[in-house]
């Protein structure tokens, strides 16, 4: 690899290397037979076809804008030519992608392509996982990680190229670190950008750093047949079911891949195909899998296979086999208002950017078909694109992160898209109130050691109420549960009995986080004794328990105290109004607290969906509350 020269590597000279039987990264080691099967698998894609253009955009500009159709090779092998470029610089590559299990999963695949261990020559960084090392020159994460790096290095000095994926889905760090990085390549001119989308849909990001270049890759593409079936007596969900267990008895050869907005929404529909067909491999994916639930979406089946999926399809990867996609047309949106502080939440049309993206799954393998479960009209009338969540998310969290860095010597970030003014102000009052701000909207002492933490602003003063109440491992565990996102109990469909008599000694009516914690405490507990004793014990809530439990609820009361409400028992059953903001709202049905009734609470986040709710909700006392101006 000495003979490599930065900014000089040809895709002949790299292809040579790849093609030697001996392992440039191993002394003395040769490649193995999977290795080359691999290789071949490799050669085909289409961007493997124009490396050498890459390259020569690559060397001749500091910033390359590249475009491709899911699975021409785009997140896998773009990193690689840019490896064997930059190998020789003794500094990093690091691909920014959009989801933490997409970083682990392309990182995985990478190292398999090159024939290293994952965490070695090539790596990844996600929050709360990190398998790199000091000999890691590819580095899969994420862009809030590469913002978070910025913290500590302005300039991203220990990296030689840091590459955005899947730009076109415009993520809030994402538009954070292309801003960064604006002001990084002024200052040093050894930085390359690379950007990548299916789809550049913005021209001002050609004219945004100045000076680009571009190159469209392709992909490979057969063609779709689109048919339009709405159905106005059953819900997406129904037809969806209905139409996979038609295609599956009528239709040739060929998976089915079936876009449906939710998470819940997948996971049954998944379960009533599970109990309607036999001869049906089905699986989801979405963003919450672990990496091993996530592989299954690629094991081979003696049956068709059906992939029920989000939005996350849409630009994750190539799936193999798909002929058939169902488009529900339909995906959850999120946003945010800053007058009340409230986020909502709602089903919402895709836009038609998405819903040529859905279609294209079908056109990957072979001849394909596309239901959309909406008439054209319908169609015609979605947004050319997604709004880009710089401007429709609450940006507390990410304020208080560009704290020290939009007031440092490289001046003021300029965004493509500049956040609304009410969101920035709101977000700046809610970390006043959180102490994190002073009155001028400079960080406080706390705020510098808050932004430190790669959780939710409020959590760290929870964190440090804790750490005073003695409850410092409970907290701990709770802010980790909200990082994740991953839901403890079960969800909205009928449970068994036997199911909701295991979970009756595990709630708290006092805090669903409470109720959250004693079950993932039980299940630690369960697995233990299964591993000590060859079977489970059952796990009752002990009556011990309830020190602890005031103990968490005044931790949880000192850090939420911004999103306190108190009940009005004169006006409505269920009804609560926030301490700031006076916003009426009910506690959710699915909550352990839903329906106690307790004179003051303090929530996790305030949510719209048909109306108003409290999210994540504990009981509190009064005279626990630090302050409610």
């Amino acid at each position: 690899m000495e003979f490599l020269q930065r900014n000089q590597t040809t895709a002949r000279l790299a292809i040579s290397i790849e093609n030697a039987s001996f392992h440039c990264l191993r002394a003395g080691e040769h490649h193995s037979a999977a290795y080359f099967k691999l290789l071949d698998q490799r050669r085909q894609l289409p961007a493997s076809k124009r490396r050498q253009d890459f390259l020569n955009e690559y060397q001749q500009s500091q910033v390359v804008l590249v475009s491709g159709e899911t699975g021409s090779g785009k997140t896998t092998q773009i990193p690689q030519f840019v490896f064997y470029d930059e190998v020789q610089s003794g500094k990093i590559v690091a691909s920014a992608q959009p989801e933490p299990i997409l970083a682990i999963s392309a990182a995985r695949r990478v190292a398999e392509e090159m024939e290293v261990p994952v965490g070695d020559e090539v790596g990844y960084r996600v929050p709360f996982d990190d398998k790199t090392c000091g000999n890691t020159m590819l580095q899969y994460t994420t862009s809030e990680i590469l913002v978070r790096d910025a913290l500590e290095d302005i300039l991203f000095s220990k990296y030689s190229c840091i590459i955005i994926d899947a730009f076109n889905e415009r993520r809030l760090y994402a538009d954070i670190l292309l801003a960064l990085l604006k002001k990084a390549v002024v200052r040093r001119r050894d930085l390359k950008v690379v950007i990548i989308a299916t789809k550049f849909t913005d021209d001002r990001l050609y004219g945004y750093f100045g000076s680009v270049s571009s190159l469209a890759i392709g992909g490979i593409a057969h063609p779709v047949r689109i048919q339009y079936w709405p159905d106005t007596e059953k819900t997406y969900v129904d037809l969806a079911k209905i139409l996979v267990i038609h295609m599956n008895n009528t239709m040739n050869a060929g998976d089915i891949l079936v876009f449906l907005p939710t998470i819940d929404d997948v996971l049954n529909t998944q379960k009533a195909l599970l109990s309607e067909t036999n001869d049906l491999y089905v699986t989801v994916l979405h963003p919450l899998l672990t990496i091993e639930e996530l592989n299954l979406v690629h094991e081979s089946s003696e049956h068709r296979k059906c992939i029920l999926a989000t939005e996350i399809a849409e630009y994750a990867f190539k799936i193999d086999g798909i002929l058939y996609v169902i488009d529900s047309g339909i995906t959850q949106s999120f946003g945010y208002i800053p007058e009340s502080d409230m986020k909502t939440m709602h089903r919402a049309p895709i836009s038609q950017f998405a819903a040529a993206e859905r279609t294209a799954q079908a056109s990957r393998t072979g001849a394909g078909v596309c239901l959309r479960l909406y008439d054209e009209d319908t169609h015609n009338g979605f947004l050319a694109y997604q709004v880009p969540h710089i401007l429709s998310l609450d940006i507390t969290a990410e304020v208080l992160l560009l704290g020290p860095l939009n007031r440092s010597d490289v001046g003021t970030l300029e965004f493509l898209d500049p956040p609304q003014w009410e969101t920035y102000r709101r977000a700046t009052t809610n970390l006043q109130r959180m102490d994190f701000f002073d009155t001028t909207g400079s960080l406080t002492v706390k705020g510098a050691k808050a932004l430190r933490f790669p959780v939710d602003p409020v959590w760290y003063n929870a964190l440090l109420a804790g750490h005073d109440l003695g409850c410092s491992d409970d907290i701990i565990t709770l802010t980790a549960l909200a990082c994740t996102e991953h839901p403890i109990f079960l969800g909205s469909q009928a449970l068994p009995d036997v199911v909701k008599s295991a979970h009756e000694p595990l709630i708290c009516t006092d805090s669903d986080q409470i109720s959250e914690l004693n079950a993932l405490q039980a299940a630690q507990l369960k697995r233990i004794a299964e591993e000590l004793f060859g079977q489970p014990l059952i796990i009752m809530r002990a009556a011990t328990k309830s020190i602890r439990d005031r103990n968490v609820r005044m931790a949880l009361a000192r850090g939420f105290y911004a999103h306190a409400a108190f009940h009005r028992r004169e006006e409505q059953t269920g009804l609560y109004v926030t301490a700031h903001g006076n916003i009426r709202a009910q506690v959710l049905s699915s909550s352990r607290v839903h329906g106690m009734n307790h004179e003051w609470v303090v929530y996790d986040s305030l949510v719209h969906t048909s109306r108003a709710y409290l999210q994540k909700v504990t009981a509190v006392e009064a005279d626990w509350l630090p302050r409610l101006t």
